[in-house]
């Protein structure tokens, strides 16, 4: 017993490096019920919902600094104000926080209704604009007058969403996408809807034959550069050559949470060329339906592994490079917590991130992904019960956790530009062939390159040369001084040159040797990426300015040869240069050696990303 709480505790203090705990600050939202959350950069708004405390509902937005965690609440300019409303869909888009849908509340008959208009707040001008709906099936004239115009567009009146609640959503270029959700009396819209952001108008409307709603679902955005498409959509994808793809999105859905059910969907849409969308919407008058075509495939089995996560309510679903990133809250009798699991595409599993002690207590809801930092950002009050706040459908936002993904192996891959064969065999022929100077090692052995190469492809060498030059220069004066006055005032020309065709640099002679491929090549070879040689590498980076991007690219070698034998050479490299993620990824590491011993195998499927 007493090494098993051994075990734990390692595990949790390693949680207390890979993850941070911060308190709100300034004007913090109160708990509000239904609201939306959007990203913006190192911000994030909050908008609408209804008041937790006394069940009025708001049209407030308030952002967060998360590199401070400040809040404040937005002023409005302009006379035109946004209807409060909750549950409704919030996206960004062109620098324009995007509102649809959601529940709202008639003053005079003290009912709530559905809605199925836009609310638009641009983010520089601080103004809003309103798109108004259009009284549907599921609402009553009295409900929808006050959102609802009377230059509704005659033409694409059938192209008009449903009001509803609760809903899924994402923007795909120019288009807000709405899929299903649910409308007053709770029951499902089977319906997909595009609205055209740049002209204001709704576009499409189809049946989407699937019970979807936040409850149970939720959809998120596939990068085009993504290897999760080369993973679902298929090889033998046909296309009409008068139509391109939009975008693709995964639709994560999981219900019956006694015996769990789960599906992955993939959704592409397409969409006809202007020239023969115009020769169809001529053709057929009204119908913009035939402009747009989706692909739809279940892709559930590619995501079958021997660990599955457990049915989450209200889950929240994003990608990070290769990873699917899956949170939401896990309630059984005996545990209730705000889990996250990760499918890794490189190991074809799920795998649970042990988050023991951090996020095991306290009522957590509200999260989102912040990519440029591999950290994922969780909303919530530690003092407050989950199952409480769960009843209530009830967010917080008096604490904020932010956990370093990377250091549990999840973090976003370095964009190096893509290097062809070709311009790697020339890369090497040139490494190979002329030269006008050399680098000399700290062993006193000597490579030879070419400097227009180093000018061209590595930022800091003009500045190491400009120095150079300004030191003989200042060496060449003092020499002059000594002579006399009279040759001090002499009109002698600027020294343009170092007079020596030798760089020093204090590193091995393999290490100059890797980084004059890459600098070549734009990639290293296999011979290069040994555990020893990387970190050398990784040294010379944080030494010279301009290399972020390869420090990037060898901090994401490291990742990968990571093991027992090499990781405190790593750890203490990484805390060295100041890779942060790779430090607490080797620290995690030599705490599972310390509690497991020689038990570790790099193939089980342990609960962690760790192996």
């Amino acid at each position: 017993m007493s090494e098993v709480k051994r075990n734990i505790s390692l595990r949790n203090s390693t949680n207390i490096f890979t993850s941070t705990f911060s308190l709100s600050s300034n004007n913090v939202p109160k708990p509000l019920i239904g609201e939306s959350v959007i990203k913006y950069g190192d911000e994030a708004f909050v908008y609408g919902g209804r008041d937790a405390l006394n069940a009025q509902l708001v049209n407030d937005m308030y952002v967060v600094d998360l590199n401070t965690c400040s809040w404040k609440q937005v002023e409005y300019q302009g006379n035109q104000k946004p209807i409060p409303r909750y549950f409704h869909s919030g996206d960004l888009w062109n620098n324009k926080l995007i509102f649809f849908g959601g529940m709202g509340f008639n003053d005079d008959t003290k009912c709530l209704y559905v809605l199925n208009d836009i609310d638009i707040y641009d983010i520089e001008t601080k103004q809003w604009s309103h798109i108004p709906g259009m009284i549907t099936e599921n609402q009553t004239n009295d409900d929808a007058k006050e959102v609802n115009g009377s230059d509704v567009d005659e033409k694409s009146k059938h192209l008009y969403p449903s009001a509803r609640y609760g809903h899924l959503h994402c923007v795909l270029d120019h288009y807000l996408i709405i899929f299903c959700g649910q409308d007053l009396s709770n029951s499902y819209i089977e319906e997909i809807n595009i609205f055209d952001l740049d002209s204001g108008k709704w576009v499409f409307k189809s049946l989407f034959n699937h019970h979807c709603g936040i409850y149970r679902s939720n959809c998120v955005v596939i990068n085009k550069d993504s290897e999760f498409l080369q993973m679902c959509r298929p090889i033998n994808t046909t296309q009409d050559s008068n139509e391109h793809s939009i975008g693709s999105l995964f639709f994560y859905l999981n219900y019956n949470f006694v015996n769990v059910k789960r599906q992955v969907i993939y959704l592409e849409l397409f969409e006809l060329d202007t020239a023969e969308s115009e020769k169809k919407s001529a053709a057929l008058a009204k119908d913009n339906n035939q402009s747009f075509r989706f692909l739809e495939l279940d892709v559930t089995e590619k995501f079958l592994s021997s660990a599955m996560p457990p049915g989450l309510r209200f889950p929240a679903v994003n990608i990070l490079g290769d990873n699917l990133i899956l949170s939401g809250i896990y309630l059984t009798s005996s545990r209730q917590a705000f889990v996250l699991w990760v499918y890794s595409l490189d190991k074809e599993l799920w795998l649970q991130l042990d988050m023991l002690g951090v996020l095991n207590h306290g009522s957590w809801f509200k999260c989102l992904v912040l990519d440029c930092t591999n950290r994922f950002v969780v909303f919530g009050n530690k003092t407050r019960k989950l199952t409480q706040d769960y009843n209530l459908r009830q967010s917080n936002y008096d604490h904020i956790v932010f956990i370093e993904l990377e250091g549990y192996g999840v973090y976003r891959k370095p964009q190096m530009g893509r290097v062809t064969e070709r311009s790697e065999q020339l890369g090497k022929l040139l490494l190979n062939g002329i030269s006008d100077m050399e680098i000399l090692t700290i062993e006193r052995m000597h490579i030879p390159c070419l400097s227009r190469m180093l000018y061209k492809r590595w930022p800091a060498f003009q500045k190491i040369m400009d120095r150079a030059v300004e030191k003989n220069q200042e060496a060449f004066q003092a020499e002059v001084s000594q002579l006399g006055p009279q040759l001090t005032d002499l009109p002698f020309s600027s020294i343009h040159s170092t007079g020596s065709r030798a760089l020093y640099m204090p590193y091995s002679f393999e290490t100059c040797s890797a980084f004059l491929h890459y600098i070549y090549c734009g990639t290293l070879n296999g011979s290069y990426c040994t555990a020893k040689n990387l970190c050398n590498l990784l040294i010379l980076c944080k030494g010279f300015e301009g290399l972020e991007t390869f420090f990037a690219y060898i901090v994401h070698l490291l990742h990968g040869v990571l093991n027992r034998n090499n990781v405190k050479l790593i750890y203490e490299t990484a805390a060295l240069t100041g890779a942060k993620g790779l430090q607490l990824r080797a620290l995690r590491r030599i705490a599972r050696i310390e509690q497991g011993g020689t038990a570790i195998s790099p193939t089980s499927p342990l609960p962690n990303l760790d192996d």
